[in-house]
This record gives C-alpha cells, structure tokens and sequence, in this order.
C-alpha cells in the first residue's frame, strides 16, 4: 500500500514487471524491471520505491518511473521480503534459504543478523 495515496503497488515476477494501481485494480503505471522483483516496498520518507530482486540476490532502489537509484547485494542467497522501518529508514529484508532477517542501512551494510525459527 501506498502511503502517500493508498494506491498499490505490486510486482509480476516471471515477467520482471512492476506495476502501480488504484485500489479498485485499474492499472496507474507499470514497467520492466531489472532483475526479478519479488517483494516492494515504498519508502515513507520520499516515495522512491525498494525492491528485493530474488533471483540475483540484490535489493533495487527505484524512481516512482522506473529509474535505478541503487543496487547493492543481499548477504545470502534467496532475498524475498523487504520492509522499510518509517522511524529509522532502516531496511529488513529476509533471506528464504538461511531463513535469516537482515536490518541493513539505506547503502546495504548488515546493521543486524537474526536467525528466524522458520
């Protein structure tokens, strides 16, 4: 959910798309995306947009448009979910393979490291 205009954003993972509706589903915007977005996230602070690429172990950080911002590298292997702390911008992302939760920074330095019982 956006929180600037409750409006929604969501990603197609097999075809490496993301696309931004209005709550009663008709489509606002939608483009490609590089690599394999899994999970998104909309930063409170500015609008820009997160989003974990799951096949190539990154985290994206995107205009509203499309345009890249940054990427930078997850440390394990199968990045799935991402979540934006709105009191730190601290971001949190969980790995399905080691089933570990990371906190990183907004340049993806490791912060945190928690072992989830999943």
């Amino acid at each position: 959910m956006d929180p600037f205009d409750a409006s929604i954003w969501y990603t197609y993972w097999n075809s490496r798309r993301i696309v931004h509706a209005e709550r009663g589903g008709v489509t606002i915007l939608q483009f490609s995306a590089p690599g394999f977005p899994w999970d998104i996230e909309v930063d409170p602070s500015d609008g820009t947009l997160w989003y974990a690429d799951q096949r190539n172990n990154r985290i994206r950080h995107v205009e509203r448009d499309g345009t890249g911002i940054d990427a930078f590298g997850t440390p394990d292997t199968d990045t799935r979910s991402i979540t934006i702390d709105p009191g730190t911008g601290d971001i949190w992302v969980a790995d399905n393979n080691t089933a570990k939760l990371y906190r990183l920074d907004r340049d993806g330095n490791i912060l945190d490291t928690f072992a989830t019982p999943f």
